[in-house]
């Protein structure tokens, strides 16, 4: 493993032309925290595509801590999602027009994993900072749950710490949508540093 963070985003889908979580991603990406290098990624709304990519970066790079950034258009402050589960199951099609019917993605692998990130420290230390930030495990069945459910299966295979979070839209893309719901992408941005700033202390206080 590699003192590096992958965070992975995703490009438009639907009409949402505009996915904050590629801008999020972008935004970190290059940058250092804690002496841990950021790499993101973008992946395409597209569960082979997006698979297969995700499973190449993962494979490259090796990274100690991988997260991964999803739109959720209705909430109003980010959630970090506790588990994934083995099943893609989608009521419309990807942007290449795939359709998964309760299918497995791995079909002898457990039913279900959950994350290692140190979601209770990152709750109270972001609420300290005035930054919103929930748990859940309404993921759902579509790709951001195929991607979590890879990306915590891969990370914590070798030992790493992985999740993903879901987010808000940002003030740009509810003002373009008229969406009630929305928070500055600066803020999105900050909760995100404070959640890698608290996975990267729970990794070194584990190592001393």
């Amino acid at each position: 493993m590699k003192n590096l963070i992958l965070l992975i985003g995703f490009t438009y889908f639907d009409k949402y032309f505009f996915n904050p979580s590629e801008d999020v991603v972008r935004a970190l990406d290059r940058t250092n925290i804690r002496g841990y290098r950021i790499t993101a990624i973008i992946l395409p709304v597209s569960f082979k595509r997006a698979l297969n990519k995700l499973c190449k970066a993962i494979e490259d790079l090796k990274p100690r801590i991988a997260l991964g950034i999803g739109l959720a258009p209705k909430i109003n402050k980010p959630v970090i999602e506790l588990v994934a589960v083995n099943v893609a199951h989608a009521e419309y099609g990807d942007v290449d027009g795939y359709k998964p019917f309760c299918e497995f993605l791995e079909p002898k692998a457990p039913f279900t994993v959950s994350t290692n990130l140190p979601y209770r420290k990152c709750l109270e230390k972001c609420k300290r900072r005035g930054l919103k930030l929930d748990v859940g495990v309404s993921i759902g069945t579509y790709l951001c749950n195929a991607v979590a459910y890879t990306l915590i299966s891969k990370i914590k295979s070798y030992g790493g710490t992985a999740g993903f979070i879901h987010i808000p839209p940002h003030t740009d893309l509810a003002m373009r949508l008229r969406l009630p719901n929305y928070i500055p992408l600066h803020e999105i941005i900050e909760t995100v540093r404070c959640i890698l700033e608290i996975t990267i202390e729970e990794i070194e206080d584990l190592n001393k």
